[in-house]
């Protein structure tokens, strides 16, 4: 049987529904824009990169959620607006309720996007669809 709420497109509309304006008003699935204004600090990226797995009486995957932060004016690494940002996405998880998805997360890590020369923490999550 198909199962809308496996759709990428559907999952995509689902976690920016939740996370935009709660985590950053700057929320992008699949890619990042070519340019980035200037007064950008922050943005976040939905990657459903990975496949979801149709498992006939639910579905399964992991998405990964990229939290970027526009380094310091030093460059540094801008640690106090990630952390505004992980607590932010702490609690979307926490307080995710729908019917058709459940979120959990899976762990955490972090790194640095050469061709933005942002920092960033991905967020992976595992995600239930029923």
């Amino acid at each position: 049987m198909i199962n809308d709420n496996l759709n990428i497109s559907t999952i995509e509309t689902y976690l920016d529904k939740i996370i935009k304006g709660k985590v950053s008003k700057n929320v992008f699935a699949g890619t990042l824009p070519n340019t980035i204004s200037d007064d950008t600090k922050d943005l976040v990226l939905i990657d459903c990169g990975n496949a979801i797995n149709d498992l006939d009486a639910y579905g399964k995957g992991t998405v990964n959620i990229f939290l970027y932060a526009r380094p310091t004016a030093n460059g540094r690494k801008n640690v106090a607006q990630l952390s505004k940002m992980e607590k932010a996405m702490n609690n979307v998880i926490d307080e995710s309720n729908d019917d058709r998805y459940a979120l959990a997360q899976l762990y955490k890590a972090t790194d640095y996007d050469t061709a933005l020369n942002w920092h960033y923490i991905i967020v992976a999550l595992n995600l239930i669809i029923r």
